[in-house]
């Protein structure tokens, strides 16, 4: 991977009685692309999920692919992975500049040799972008593999680059 790229991985598993799959987002971006007023203009209307009113859920998950379109422009990589080893073989065949991981994932990207920002270090609003876009991508993709398993492969093939 080239330098000054950021890569952003979200982990999306909540434990219920019923273990939902697991889904992991990875975006990857070049740092200088990220800190552009036209991909915090195309961000601004990211919220963390959590955060949304339960009415709301469901009209932001309609629009976030339109949304999503106008984002993936700006992207290097978008991944979904449902198992770490895969997410670990792809992250090392990279090489990135950063990694911004979720703190529930830290623990894969130990022995990389990449400098390494946990979610709760971050500190610049582009990398916030990064890993709330992450965020919702598992998010999304969590929520559509557990209602409609059969939509899965199409909307991956819609979103991945």
């Amino acid at each position: 991977m080239a330098e000054g790229e950021a890569r952003s991985f979200e982990n999306n598993q909540k434990i219920k009685h019923r273990q939902p799959p697991r889904v992991i987002a990875l975006v990857g971006a070049r740092e200088h692309i990220l800190k552009r007023r036209e991909f915090l203009d195309y961000t601004s209307w990211l919220v963390h999920f959590r955060e949304l009113h339960p009415r709301k859920k469901r009209s932001y998950l309609a629009k976030f692919p339109k949304r999503f379109s106008k984002i993936s422009n700006h992207l290097l990589y978008v991944r979904i992975f449902r198992y770490e080893n895969e997410l670990q073989n792809f992250v090392n065949q990279l090489e990135p500049a950063v990694l911004l991981v979720d703190d529930k994932l830290l623990n894969l990207f130990q022995e990389t040799n990449t400098p390494i920002v946990p979610e709760k270090n971050i500190r610049y609003k582009h990398h916030e972008r990064l890993m709330l876009l992450a965020d919702n991508l598992a998010n999304y993709f969590r929520i559509i593999l557990k209602e409609k398993p059969r939509n899965y492969g199409r909307e991956l093939r819609k979103f991945e680059k």
